[in-house]
């Protein structure tokens, strides 16, 4: 049984906002970062991030993100102990 994880954290939830769609992804990111705790976004931001992805995107994202920064596999931890 697949579980969905459902987020009421958003206070603007059901409001239409206007956002400067002019900017990348990435300039939209640097605007959240300048413009927000680090809290929010180690928190906040990853997790809501996340909860957008699907089951196999997060999967691709996840050991793209662990091959690249050299963050050892769960599983090879495991044999480890």
């Amino acid at each position: 049984m697949k579980m969905v994880t459902t987020f009421t954290l958003c206070k603007n939830a059901g409001k239409e906002l206007q956002y400067n769609n002019n900017m990348d992804r990435f300039e939209k990111l640097e605007w959240i970062k300048d413009t927000t705790s680090e809290e929010h976004v180690n928190e906040m931001f990853l997790t809501e991030l996340v909860a957008w992805m699907s089951e196999d995107e997060f999967n691709k994202f996840y050991e793209h993100h662990c091959r690249c920064w050299n963050i050892d596999n769960i599983n090879d931890m495991d044999d480890e102990e």
